[in-house]
């Protein structure tokens, strides 16, 4: 669904955002506005359901009342109005407003498909989540302009005002300190600052002040997470304050103690600047906004809670009901972890001296408990059937958060050969079970258990689609994510300065939707905003979910790569073996080495790719023209072609890689014994690796490319950082081809191009013969410098031992 437009052809966004920038400039801003003390409600809401606007929807709203001069807060369509015997004046124009739908009603169905009627024969509705949410937008009309209704209600107040704002400040924990000229919130000590009460003209003006400064203070990294760190002044600043401005609005109406609007006139030239460059930062400040007055006014709830708890405990002996625990005494501060708090702040479970075990209060989560309740029907089930249903068989990926890994470490205990049942993946940032951990324990891990416990909390689409991006390895900085349909790069772990390997493309209009693909490790998602924010362990899920399609992908490549490794077998063996000079070979001048194949007119060549084992996974061919390429589908990587054979290699005296098949032969030729072609400068590092972990104690050596023409026109220089790279990783050394001042004008890059088409061909035999001799003597030295120092601390630890 595309972004609803207005008479005038603007946007929603558009139009919210240029009539905000009106009022800023004429100091009439939704939050600019002076606060009297008034026994109605103020903020827009709706008079059907007696909710008020979220959102946006306030800003909105609260700006069309003052453009108008309406003083009535209500709001409600024109269906709405006629239901309450209302009539909406004619000509009277409506004013738009968006809301967000995540869940629906429908009818509730039983198990053959047909609808559950109540006892009166009416149809059942449940509620069900949507799988795409979906944004609507709504007309509606002001009090003031409808005819009929009833007079504005007196609000109802909870209890004090000044009461409520105390609990607020009081429950919170914030450390606030009466010691400051003006209020405060120090984000480097966690502390909010305040002048005394005796410096304010009332106490509605200091909780006010108090309340903005908690609004601050709810942006700490442990709490909302705000981007809130940056100096008076800049623009970050000033977005933060335009959040807790709107939120104190809000909060003061809500208390009835109003807020202080005069004291942040300094930020109105940039909250101006940065609406004109950024029209939606209105909607994500109304949205944030949102989120800060939920979570200060969630701190009034604990008393309200603690009040329905004591009337529960007077009405209800707790002892009839609870549920019995079997829990061993080195388990019980795991268990007591897993269980967590009640709603009143007390432990779930608790220990019964009289009967000597653990009990789960009412109200806790039994589901987690599952394990340890005593003698339940499922438990007594456990302990007659075979227990292997509940052992892992196989790597079992876990969606664990990082505040609960030490809780989930401790619950999955051990294998019986003394290893953890869990470990954490570096590669893909998952925490997993090993085959033999106990499942049932991890249970509330698992992925699939899983559900989102904050369907309540909005959260914009731009946020949740950089969590997403998040889960996938992207680095989100800057202006990511930029959801504008387009393509874009963006960095991953693992990147080099300047590589971005990641790849998205995301919309907003409609139900916001985006696509994002990690090219580093092959990960993709298809991405569907949910609409609301998601829980630390939503976000583990997130990472888990992406890890194991990344898994699955990988089985389903091996499966597809030994498919194609059949027919590359199959295929290789119908050619003949290469015994004439192809084009290929005449043109590079290398002699004919075994194990290559030729087509019946000899004219294409052939080279077989193996990996260490000497399994064949694919073949390169090379055209007469020296054009390259693989059998589609194919395994290339860590495959390589030994020169003269794949068992010659355990004689040669050392490992010399080389990119190409060319240089390869070429070495081969000079140096007297095989030599490996790892078909390409990508491929170097694997095939090093591999090789190095079948024959340890060999040197090897990186004949690399020296891609110098590359460098001068595109700064990048691939086959010589890609030869280093290689070496490094399996302690051994690269040589490159030295080419002498006329030769470089000819593009000239690796070692078979020195030794045929350079003017100084000799210099072939020298460079790589003296290069290789050189770096295998150092390579030797080394390792008998280790070894020595290694006996050296072996006879010293002895020599202490015997002296202790």
């Amino acid at each position: 669904m595309e972004e609803k437009k207005t008479e005038n052809k603007k946007s929603f966004v558009e139009t919210v955002s240029e009539k905000i920038i009106e009022q800023l400039k004429a100091g009439t801003a939704p939050w600019q506005r002076p606060w009297h003390d008034d026994k109605r409600k103020s903020l827009p809401y709706n008079p059907i359901s007696d909710k008020r606007y979220k959102g946006i929807n306030t800003l909105h709203l609260m700006a069309e009342s003052m453009s108008k001069g309406y003083a009535d807060p209500r709001w409600l369509t024109y269906k709405q109005a006629s239901s309450l015997g209302a009539q909406v004046r004619a000509g009277e124009k409506s004013t738009l407003v968006q809301y967000w739908k995540f869940t629906d009603l429908v009818d509730k169905l039983d198990k053959d498909g047909n609808p559950v009627l109540d006892e009166n024969g009416k149809k059942i509705k449940e509620e069900i989540q949507l799988d795409k949410p979906k944004v609507f937008y709504a007309n509606v009309f002001n009090a003031e302009q409808i005819d009929n209704l009833p007079p504005l209600p007196i609000r109802e107040l909870k209890w004090d005002n000044i009461e409520r704002a105390e609990t607020i400040l009081k429950n919170s924990g914030a450390k606030i300190l009466n010691d400051s000229n003006s209020p405060y919130y120090s984000i480097k000590t966690d502390e909010i600052h305040l002048p005394g009460k005796e410096f304010f003209d009332s106490n509605d003006k200091y909780y006010s002040v108090a309340l903005h400064e908690l609004g601050h203070w709810t942006g700490a990294e442990s709490r909302l997470n705000r981007d809130i760190n940056h100096p008076f002044g800049s623009h970050e600043y000033a977005r933060e304050e335009l959040r807790a401005e709107i939120a104190s609005m809000i909060i003061g109406d809500e208390l009835n103690i109003g807020h202080d609007s005069k004291q942040h006139v300094a930020y109105v030239e940039s909250w101006i600047k940065i609406l004109q460059d950024e029209p939606k930062e209105i909607f994500r400040a109304a949205s944030d906004a949102e989120k800060i007055q939920n979570y200060v006014l969630g701190f009034e709830q604990i008393k309200e809670q603690k009040e329905e708890i004591n009337l529960d405990v007077e009405q209800v002996n707790i002892k009839d009901n609870i549920t019995w625990l079997n829990i061993s005494y080195s388990e019980k501060n795991t268990v007591k972890d897993i269980a967590g708090k009640l709603s009143n702040g007390e432990n779930a479970i608790e220990w019964d001296k009289t009967k000597k075990q653990w009990f789960a209060k009412p109200g806790a989560n039994l589901e987690k408990l599952k394990p340890w309740i005593s003698d339940s029907k499922e438990n007594l089930m456990m302990k007659s059937e075979t227990k292997s249903n509940l052992i892992a068989t196989e790597k079992v990926i876990l969606a664990i958060p990082y505040d609960q890994k030490d809780t989930a470490k401790k619950v999955a205990g051990k294998l019986p050969n003394g290893e953890n049942a869990i470990e954490w993946d570096k590669l893909n940032k998952v925490w997993f079970a090993k085959p033999g951990a106990n499942l049932e324990k991890l249970k509330s891990w698992i992925p699939e258990n899983i559900h989102n416990t904050q369907p309540v909390t909005t959260l914009h689409p731009r946020d949740e689609f950089a969590l997403a991006l998040q889960s996938m390895g992207c680095i989100v900085d800057g202006e990511h994510p930029i959801m504008d349909g387009q393509n874009h790069r963006i960095k991953t772990e693992g990147d080099k300065q300047g590589h971005k390997a990641g790849f998205y493309k995301a919309f907003l209009d409609g139900h916001p939707a985006g696509y994002i693909k990690n090219n580093r490790t092959g990960a993709e998602m298809k991405w569907k905003s949910k609409g609301y924010h998601l829980s630390d362990e939503e976000k583990a899920k997130l990472t888990a979910e992406a890890a194991k399609r990344k898994e699955q992908r990988a089985k389903e490549q091996a499966e597809m790569y030994e498919k194609v490794a059949e027919d590359v077998k199959n295929k290789f063996s119908e050619l003949l073996p290469l015994k004439n000079m192809t084009p290929y070979l005449l043109n590079k001048e290398i002699d004919v080495f075994p194990g290559l194949a030729t087509d019946k007119d000899n004219k294409i060549t052939y080279v077989p790719g193996y990996d260490e084992n000497g399994k064949q996974w694919t073949t390169q061919y090379i055209k007469e023209d020296g054009q390259k390429g693989f059998e589609k589908g194919g395994k290339k990587s860590g495959c390589f072609h030994v020169v003269g054979g794949q068992e010659a290699l355990k004689n040669a005296p050392v490992i010399v890689i080389s990119e190409g098949y060319a240089t390869a032969a070429t070495i081969t030729k000079i140096v007297g014994y095989s030599t490996v072609a790892a078909f390409d400068s990508g491929n170097l590092k694997n095939v090093a690796k591999a090789l190095h972990e079948k024959y340890p104690m060999k040197p090897i050596i990186v004949a690399g490319d020296d891609d110098r023409h590359l460098e001068e026109r595109q700064g990048v220089n691939p086959g010589k950082e890609k030869a280093i790279e290689a070496a490094k990783a399996v302690n051994g050394a690269a040589i490159f081809p030295i080419f002498a001042p006329s030769d470089q004008k000819m593009k000239l890059t690796d070692f078979n191009d020195l030794a045929t088409k350079s003017r100084f061909k000799e210099a072939a035999i020298i460079q790589i013969q003296n290069g290789i001799k050189a770096n295998v003597e150092r390579q030797i030295e080394q390792r008998q410098q280790l070894q020595t120092r290694t006996q050296t601390q072996s006879r010293n630890r002895s020599k202490t031992l015997k002296i202790n």
